[in-house]
């Protein structure tokens, strides 16, 4: 299902201003999906990063060390840790959903760190997420 054109530009802007990944459900809208390590038909961070910034269809910028990849085509935005981050090497793939009416964040965690600090990024865009989604929500006034 497409969305309009704002959807992403609320997406990225906000996203961008929460500072910088989560499969939505039904009973809980910021619920994560993290995966450890590369599959054989799921690509590596470095492999992902690389064949994105190949996509002339996407758009890539940089803030406080993270390197966002934004595909409007299908309203996803992809935010990699930097060098310096504890869950390094990683990236947070999310997208706007909508679910009976409601806009969600669907958000996986692609994470070859260790453990401990892969939870800790997930947990971390979890919270992100229901801040995000708390806006995204919110009736707005019309003006006439």
């Amino acid at each position: 299902m497409r969305y309009p054109g704002f959807v992403p530009a609320l997406l990225t802007a906000a996203l961008t201003l929460s500072g910088c990944a989560t499969q939505s459900t039904p009973a809980d809208t910021t619920a994560s999906t993290t995966t450890t390590a590369p599959a054989p038909d799921r690509p590596s961070v470095a492999t992902l990063q690389i064949q994105l910034s190949g996509d002339p269809a996407v758009h890539i910028s940089q803030r406080d060390g993270w390197t966002n990849a934004e595909d409007s085509r299908n309203f996803t935005l992809w935010s990699f840790t930097p060098a310096t981050h504890p869950a390094h090497p990683s990236v947070v793939q999310r997208r706007v959903i909508r679910h009976q009416g409601v806009a969600q964040i669907e958000t996986i965690v692609l994470c070859e760190a260790a453990e401990q600090a892969c939870t800790e990024l997930r947990d971390e865009f979890d919270q992100r997420n229901r801040r995000i989604q708390q806006r995204m929500n919110q009736p707005r006034s019309v003006i006439s």
